[in-house]
């Protein structure tokens, strides 16, 4: 038995032996360089050389095996190829061999390098033109095949691009794909993975039909990209001649911020711009990606619209319209253009720095006569990077529900974003805010080390009590407000911001209270306002009307004109608030009727622990008056002839 085994043995290793000789043999006859070259070159229309030896091959494919590869350029193409290849395997199929007719089964390529360009003229040089068609066959001459089915390796290739119209370049390395075919006019298909930018794509590819590719025509493409920090699924058309794309895409992934810097594109550091998901139909020509009807998601932020990223800049430009959607949009799902009844809120405050803490909220109790402890520390020293404004240029049109900006927050926002080079203007043309309605406009101007914040808002019918809160953190004043302000501030602190501090604006309210003191009692009673008998927290000045015109210079705001109008008495006042320090004074005179004793009084020192004081001689004047004059500069004078 066992003498037969090896016996068998030794005729299977003769049979395999033979066979794979005979097939050598027979494979040998055949010119393959000539063969290769010239339908590689009839194909393309390309000259087409293979420089190193060309042998038989075994593996990994029993065919042809060339080295040295090389299909010509177009005519004034910058590289001289446009591919080459160390070697190339070209597996036959046998059968077809009988009949003198090529049947390619398999293509690797090993080392391939493929250089795409497109001239100042936007002419690709990947378009190939078959070369024209050979005479009728004499009898006996081999048959040519006229249908390629292709299954290829391509192992550590490489592909570059460069537009000489866009002035983009980008390349690939490392690619290590499976290329099917079944036929020129029947799909590609592609799959493996490819290296950009250090970074390993898990690339899922086909393409409509591979003859469209060869001759400038639009083809069908579907394609799936993973990697670690983004997923992408594509199915449009492929626009060969412009390098165009549309269809539909979707794409989602971990960090926006960590795929900007990827790309070349970095924000700088700060906060949020961090997960992220897209869907919308895409069109895509080079340096230029339109979406139409897109659903978007950054980090909890959900928008609908349609906009248009461009690259052909410094820095990309984004352009178009977003509207915020509600909490049950989901961008991956299929949009519609239905309104949202309720629209998610969006919160500024995480893009421009640190949030602000939640001790730095306490209110300022102006009216009370023991020391309050408004705030434990002072401004907050923390620098605040602008450096994203400098990444990424805007031109857009927004639509939000609550807007978040510090401790101010605004209803339903039809916003017109401008960012370019460093510089934000955000131009609300419309807004409800705090019941009433107003407009406003903030500038950012990153582009020099001291940063400029410009802010201007306009509101009417405001709720007081809620807005000065909010925008000052002092609440003993209620009522319908009206207010105006503009002002210019500088720094990339909070501290230097607000000792910079420099505007002017008014204030307007009816029908209100201030809380904190009865102001009336205080002009009735000498002893009672002495004593501070008459102010408590449940104190109460009812008003018909309030108004102060303020203005600000180096951190400190001044007002000379604070007229309060309440049913049994008035106030007048003057006074400073210097910001920059966290101080005031102020030098009020509350006065019964219109002809009634007057009692002014002093509420001065830090936020944290101011007092209340008689002033019947006006100490408070000069103290005041000298604050006042930075806030209120002098104008220069002309001089005298």
């Amino acid at each position: 038995m066992r003498k037969l085994l090896l016996g068998l043995g030794i005729v299977a290793l003769l049979a395999v032996a033979g066979g794979l000789g005979a097939t050598w043999w027979f494979l040998s006859r055949f010119d393959a360089r000539a063969e290769i070259v010239q339908r590689v070159k009839a194909a393309t229309g390309r000259d087409f050389a293979l420089t190193g030896p060309v042998s038989v091959s075994f593996w990994p494919a029993i065919g042809f095996r060339g080295e040295g590869a090389a299909l010509a350029n177009v005519q004034g193409g910058v590289a001289p190829h446009l591919m080459e290849a160390k070697a190339i395997v070209i597996g036959v199929a046998l059968r077809p061999l009988l009949d003198r007719r090529v049947e390619v089964t398999k293509f690797v390529l090993t080392e391939p390098a493929l250089w795409l360009e497109v001239d100042a003229q936007n002419r690709p040089n990947w378009i190939l033109k078959p070369g024209t068609p050979a005479a009728p066959r004499a009898p006996g001459e081999p048959r040519r095949v006229t249908e390629v089915k292709l299954a290829a390796d391509i192992v550590d290739g490489r592909i570059s691009y460069a537009n000489a119209r866009t002035r983009s370049a980008y390349a690939l390395s490392d690619m290590d794909v499976k290329v099917t075919m079944e036929g020129l006019d029947q799909p590609l298909a592609m799959a493996g993975s490819i290296d950009y930018r250090d970074k390993p794509i898990a690339v899922d590819l086909t393409v409509g039909a591979v003859r469209a590719l060869m001759t400038g025509k639009a083809t069908g493409v579907t394609a799936a990209l993973d990697a670690d920090i983004f997923k992408l699924g594509l199915t449009g058309i492929f626009y060969v001649d412009s390098g165009g794309l549309t269809g539909d895409v979707t794409a989602t992934g971990p960090s926006l911020r960590n795929l900007a810097t990827w790309a070349g594109s970095p924000f700088g550091a700060g906060y949020g711009l961090e997960a992220f998901a897209l869907k919308g139909k895409v069109d895509v020509s080079p340096r230029r990606f339109a979406f139409e009807n897109a659903g978007l998601q950054i980090d909890d932020i959900k928008a609908r619209g349609d906009f248009v990223i461009e690259s052909g800049g410094r820095v990309p430009l984004l352009s178009g319209r977003l509207e915020i959607a509600d909490a049950a949009f989901d961008p991956l799902a299929a949009s519609d253009n239905k309104p949202f009844a309720t629209r998610l809120p969006v919160n500024l405050n995480p893009y421009f720095g640190a949030p602000r803490p939640a001790a730095a909220g306490a209110e300022v109790e102006v009216a009370n006569l023991q020391p309050v402890e408004v705030e434990a520390g002072g401004w907050s020293q923390a620098k605040v990077n602008f450096g994203w404004l400098k990444a990424l240029n805007t031109n857009l049109e927004l639509t939000t529900g609550p807007l978040r900006f510090q401790n101010l927050q605004i209803d339903n926002v039809f916003l017109q974003l401008t960012v370019l080079d460093g510089y934000l203007a955000a131009t609300l043309q419309r807004m409800e805010l705090y019941g009433g309605a107003g407009s406003g406009r903030l500038e950012i101007d990153a582009r020099e080390p001291q940063m400029v914040l410009r802010t201007e808002i306009a509101g009417q019918n405001l709720k007081a009590k809620d807005f000065f809160r909010d925008a000052v953190g002092f609440n003993r004043l209620d009522g319908v407000a009206s207010v105006a302000w503009k002002s210019t501030s500088r720094g990339t602190t909070q501290q230097e911001r607000m000792s910079s501090l420099a505007g002017e604006g008014n204030i307007a309210l009816k029908d209100g209270s201030l809380t904190g003191v009865d102001l009336g009692g205080v002009a009735r009673t000498i002893r009672n306002a002495l004593r501070g008998e008459l102010t408590s927290a449940n104190a109460r000045t009812p008003f018909t009307n309030f108004s102060a015109n303020i203005r600000a210079f180096d951190g400190v705001i001044a007002t000379q004109d604070l007229r309060l109008d309440a049913r049994d008495a008035r106030l007048t006042g003057q006074g400073v608030v210097d910001a920059g320090r966290r101080t005031l004074d102020f030098r009020l005179v509350p006065r019964l009727g219109s002809t009634g004793l007057a009692v002014p009084f002093r509420v001065s020192g830090p936020w944290k622990g101011f007092t209340y004081a008689s002033d019947l001689f006006g100490r408070a004047r000069g103290a005041e008056a000298e604050q006042k004059a930075r806030a209120v500069p002098r104008r220069p004078t002309a001089a005298k002839k």
